[in-house]
């Protein structure tokens, strides 16, 4: 229901940047990755004055598409709330590959905006100063496993 509100007032007034941001975040709640995605590139391109949370929350989201086209090649993340389940096997071995590429370049994405922003308490990052350096290096640790997925055996984050 919020998402049809939200869709609803963003018709009337397509150039509100928090009636846009706030639907891209409905999107995310829904499962709607790719919309999301979309609403929040289109506002970091009009370079709003809050920047720098929506450039995160599009990180985030970013983060999301990733770990879910990791768990559909049976990669999974380590966050509990993604969900349980390999499927692997339902996809073809091409099918697959492109998932692995595609995971990779949104992690690689969500990466470059955790590295080029600040990590400020209060301001999307955790209270503790080493989380966000912490993420950078579990994103790392991601990429690492999707390009050779032998590093998962090695590694104690993915097991």
């Amino acid at each position: 229901e919020a998402v049809s509100r939200l869709e609803a007032a963003a018709d009337l007034d397509a150039s509100e940047p928090h009636t846009l941001f706030n639907l891209a975040i409905a999107y995310q709640a829904s499962g709607k990755l790719d919309q999301s995605i979309a609403l929040l590139e289109k506002l970091v391109a009009q370079k709003p004055a809050n920047q720098d949370a929506i450039e995160r929350s599009l990180a985030v989201v970013y983060e999301d598409k990733a770990d879910l086209l990791s768990n559909q090649i049976g990669i999974q993340a380590e966050d509990p709330a993604t969900p349980e389940g390999s499927e692997g096997d339902k996809l073809t071995p091409a099918q697959q590959l492109e998932n692995r590429n595609q995971a990779i370049a949104y992690y690689r994405k969500a990466l470059e905006i955790y590295e080029r922003l600040p990590n400020v308490p209060g301001k999307g990052a955790d209270e503790d100063p080493k989380a966000l350096p912490n993420h950078i290096n579990y994103l790392k640790e991601r990429i690492a496993k999707l390009e050779n997925p032998a590093l998962a055996n090695d590694h104690p984050t993915f097991n």
